[in-house]
């Protein structure tokens, strides 16, 4: 299972993904002290040890400067293509359940991301929740045979429970003059994958 918030902790320790996460975003270097303050979490002790143990792998540098050591992401390194593709796995399914909807998905259907996972607060337990949402013209075969195909292709690339919330485009409208609470969620936190926007929902980057 891969924790979607913070992928690289799925293979490395927690500390060193968070410390290689600040580091590759900052672009510059930076003090360790620096490093703590932006991780928002462990110790500055705890932090300098992950940031010791990311030189001796060589995914970053140490330069020494004056009263300080400046770190950097060495993005030279043969393993950090695979590094950054970990740090950016939710886009990387994001773009899979694009690319797969493109190719398999009936004319006129929504996918969007909701839930923990959407929120950017999940962990390696969390479900991958989706939103599916069909014309009401698509048979309903069609739909369970979609359905199905995304939930188990989700599972398979990230090894998380993947639950999609399916309906029709006449059922979602049901639900929102109704006041169904599960409408704000998708509201706020929905992020659309494929498909047009729906309930306000932003489009995935």
């Amino acid at each position: 299972m891969v924790d979607l918030s913070a992928p690289l902790s799925s293979f490395m320790n927690g500390l060193d993904a968070v410390a290689l996460r600040v580091v590759a975003r900052a672009g510059t270097g930076l003090t360790g002290r620096q490093v703590a303050r932006l991780a928002g979490t462990g110790t500055p002790a705890n932090i300098r040890l992950a940031l010791l143990r990311l030189v001796e792998i060589g995914l970053v540098s140490a330069t020494p400067a004056p009263h300080a050591t400046m770190y950097l992401a060495n993005r030279s390194h043969i393993l950090w293509p695979a590094a950054e593709l970990a740090m950016n796995a939710r886009q990387e399914l994001n773009r899979r359940i694009a690319s797969f909807a493109a190719a398999s998905a009936p004319v006129g259907v929504t996918v969007a991301l909701f839930g923990s996972v959407a929120r950017g607060e999940s962990n390696k337990t969390s479900d991958v929740d989706l939103l599916v949402v069909f014309p009401d013209t698509v048979p309903l075969d069609d739909r369970d045979q979609f359905v199905t195909q995304l939930r188990n292709n989700v599972q398979l690339w990230t090894g998380n429970d993947a639950q999609v919330y399916d309906l029709t485009d006449s059922a979602l409208d049901g639900q929102r003059r109704e006041g169904d609470p599960i409408i704000q969620s998708w509201a706020s936190d929905g992020i659309v994958v494929f498909g047009k926007r729906r309930l306000g929902m932003r489009k995935a980057a």
